[in-house]
Formats: structure tokens, C-alpha cells, sequence
């Protein structure tokens, strides 16, 4: 039986405080829905989406990366967390770093890369996973469809799944064979903003 209890000086001046070093708040995290479409294989467009607005760009194997660091820099937090989702990322990295397959074959599951004064994670796993580093700023780029349970890989079945409010279109029926039309446009910044949900 305790018969006498000492409390430090600290505990007595302060007393007992919830701590919240090293977990971010609302106001540190950033979420961000991306995708990319392509035309036989190459690189045609890259969407981003940040709080409902999305924004697209008609992009080469050249210009994808710039394009996306460049939007990147100027919407993600130089102190706190910041997450792209990208619903089958396997297929969007292929696309996003296609001038650079050659390095990622060459490696097995954990690809390192500098582009652009980029540092570049690449991780293929369960959850495939990107990580991008200049200076302060630190972005991942995740695999939402890691996060569905089996039988819900596809994005509108997992919309179902998690009962987002977000309705995904129809893709074009030429989707990857022909550049995108106006309705494909629709389609693409579409995926983008319910990404990002």
C-alpha cells in the first residue's frame, strides 16, 4: 500500500496536458486527388484537384513530372502533410515517370530517383507509394485503391464502398486509343475531383 505519493514540480505547476507533438492537425494536412490518361501508352494528360477545384493539362512524357511538381510547389505545405491520392497508382507512376522506366526496371520495390531537384521514393508494395522531397517540402503520392477491400479495386466501387458522395462518369469509350474530346476532358478532371473526396 502506497502511503506516500511525490509529485515533481513540473506535474504540480502545469499539471497533466494533452500532447500533440508529431501528429498533424486539420490545418497541417493537405489531400489532393490526381490522375493521369494516356493515348496508346504515352502520356496525355495529367489532372490535379485541390478543395473541389481541378485542373488539367495536356502533358508529354517530357513535361508530366515538371508539371505536376510545378502545381505541387505552389498548393502543398512547406511544414505538414501532404497526400495525393491516385486510385491505381501502379498504372499513373508508369505514366508519370515514363522517361525514367528503364531506372525503374532496372531496380526491384524501392526505386530512388532525382529529377529536377526532386528527391523520388518509389516504393511497389501493397501500398504503392511515391515520395517526392525539395528543400522543406515533402508530398506522397498514394495508392487510394490499396484502401478498398477485395471486390472494390475499382474507383466507383469504392465510392460505393466508403458511401462517398461523389458519382464518377462514364469513361469515353476511345479512352487511351484517341486524345481526349470535351467530354473526355469532363471525364478526367471528373476522376480527379472524386480522387481528391
Amino acid at each position: 500500500m502506497l502511503k506516500e505519493v511525490r509529485v515533481n514540480r513540473f506535474l504540480q505547476t502545469r499539471g497533466i496536458t494533452e500532447n500533440h507533438r508529431g501528429y498533424p492537425n486539420d490545418r497541417e494536412i493537405r489531400i489532393f486527388g490526381g490522375d493521369t490518361e494516356t493515348v496508346n501508352g504515352q502520356p496525355d494528360t495529367l489532372q490535379l484537384c485541390y478543395q473541389g477545384q481541378p485542373e488539367i493539362w495536356k502533358v508529354d512524357e517530357k513535361t508530366i513530372f515538371p508539371t505536376l511538381t510545378k502545381w505541387l510547389e505552389g498548393h502543398a505545405r512547406g511544414h505538414g502533410v501532404n497526400l495525393c491520392f491516385f486510385h491505381n497508382l501502379n498504372f499513373d507512376i508508369r505514366v508519370l515517370f515514363r522517361d525514367s522506366l528503364q531506372e525503374i526496371y532496372d531496380k526491384y520495390n524501392d526505386i530512388p530517383l532525382e529529377k529536377n531537384g526532386w528527391k523520388i521514393r518509389i516504393m511497389f508494395g501493397k501500398v504503392n507509394k511515391v515520395d517526392l522531397h525539395k528543400g522543406k517540402l515533402k508530398v506522397r503520392l498514394i495508392d487510394s485503391a490499396a484502401f478498398c477491400p477485395p471486390g472494390g479495386k475499382s474507383l466507383r466501387a469504392a465510392l460505393k464502398i466508403y458511401g462517398v458522395d461523389a458519382n464518377k462518369m462514364e469513361p469515353p469509350k476511345d479512352l487511351g486509343e484517341k486524345p481526349l474530346t470535351k467530354e473526355g476532358y469532363a471525364y478526367a478532371l471528373n476522376d480527379a475531383v472524386v480522387e481528391e473526396k
